[in-house]
């Protein structure tokens, strides 16, 4: 006997693949994909839309079929997979070009702007700059948005061109450490 999918409610669908009838998620992904994208959009670049998409979807099966999964509101559900995927995403690139070493304050700013989440990324950039100290962030300043050089601050700052290529250094770090600080604090799972 074949089964009525618009009759049936997203729960009763959802029941139906913890009991093992996994073709029916099929018609849960089939029913809510469009929905889940728009959602997807306010989060990530279109090119992403599809990636995070399918994995929230992938992810809500697997616990399905151990059982898990929404019991109510289940598109509530899927739009947290979906937000927690797309955050995840932008951690992991975060993480990904944000290196030890920072190259270029530049890029930094140029990777937050390109971001999806780009209003957090900013936030949280912000707030790791302001975490250090006056003199690293003078510092930073001065190599990365003046350009100067080591050699040419070292008259400035009284010490040697090796002095301040080591506190450029170190200033880098404390940023690279400062902001993967904001990023796992301040970037976790919450409920929609």
């Amino acid at each position: 006997m074949a089964i009525d999918w618009d009759t049936q409610t997203n729960e009763a669908i959802l029941q139906r693949v913890r009991t093992g009838e996994e073709e029916a998620f099929g018609m849960f992904f089939h029913r809510h994909r469009g929905w889940a994208s728009r959602v997807a959009r306010r989060y990530v670049l279109r090119d992403e839309v599809e990636d995070v998409v399918n994995e929230a979807f992938t992810a809500m099966l697997c616990q399905l079929r151990a059982g898990g999964g929404p019991r109510d509101n289940p598109l509530g559900y899927l739009a947290v997979s979906v937000r927690h995927e797309a955050i995840r995403r932008a951690k992991y690139n975060a993480r990904r070009t944000l290196t030890d070493e920072i190259e270029s304050l530049f890029d930094v700013v140029a990777y937050v702007e390109c971001s999806a989440a780009r209003v957090v990324e900013r936030d949280s950039l912000a707030a790791a700059m302001a975490s250090l100290s006056p003199r690293q962030r003078e510092i930073l300043w001065a190599v990365e948005i003046d350009g100067l050089r080591p050699r040419e601050l070292a008259a400035d700052l009284g010490v040697d061109a090796n002095a301040v290529a080591a506190r450029i250094y170190r200033a880098r770090q404390a940023l690279g450490h400062a902001y993967r600080r904001q990023n796992d604090t301040d970037i976790g799972p919450r409920a929609a």
